[in-house]
């Protein structure tokens, strides 16, 4: 890794709203960059042993917005539902209502690691790009992953259900 470059993962908890531009509801107080192009930037929708209290949603305001993780960061642009150990009923939700989402990775983006994670599209644009352009609607271990495109776009190269775990896996 080149000296003085990180990975900064913006982890939703959705403490105070669903307002993707309020400080309070991501973890590190610092709103997740959009509008642009940025590197080495992650979004996590629910991490640890805790859910998000509410769903993130991504507008128009956000505008449109690429993610680029190469290289030494091989990490996914998008991941909802990042959960840690088997505590059943976490869950965490975003949905896309405007504007466009880009991940262009190595690593598939992804819905539900150890607990529930749903992904929906409901006039904005998401687009899976890079290496690896796979979106998992069912990562790993126990929960279920839910991918609902109710209007708008959602592009990935392939759709991968399940790699291990119990749970489900669903697109609408």
């Amino acid at each position: 890794m080149a000296r003085g470059q990180t990975l900064t993962n913006y982890i939703w908890t959705g403490s105070t709203s669903t307002d993707f531009g309020t400080t309070t509801n991501w973890t590190s107080g610092s709103v997740a960059p959009s509008g642009a192009s940025f590197n080495n930037s992650r979004i996590t929708v629910g991490s640890g042993s805790t859910a998000p209290l509410n769903e993130l949603v991504y507008s128009a305001a956000q505008g449109t917005t690429t993610y680029n993780n190469t290289g030494t960061f091989n990490q996914s642009g998008l991941f909802v539902g990042s959960f840690s150990g088997a505590v059943s009923g976490l869950s965490a939700s975003m949905r896309i209502t405007g504007g466009s989402f880009t991940s262009n990775t190595e690593r598939a983006d992804g819905l539900s690691s150890q607990g529930d994670g749903t992904l929906t599209i409901a006039g904005g644009a998401y687009t899976k790009t890079g290496s690896n352009s796979d979106f998992a609607v069912k990562w790993t271990g126990i929960g279920t992953g839910t991918l609902n495109v109710q209007s708008g776009s959602f592009t990935a190269g392939r759709l991968v259900y399940g790699s291990s775990g119990t749970g489900g896996a669903g697109v609408t």
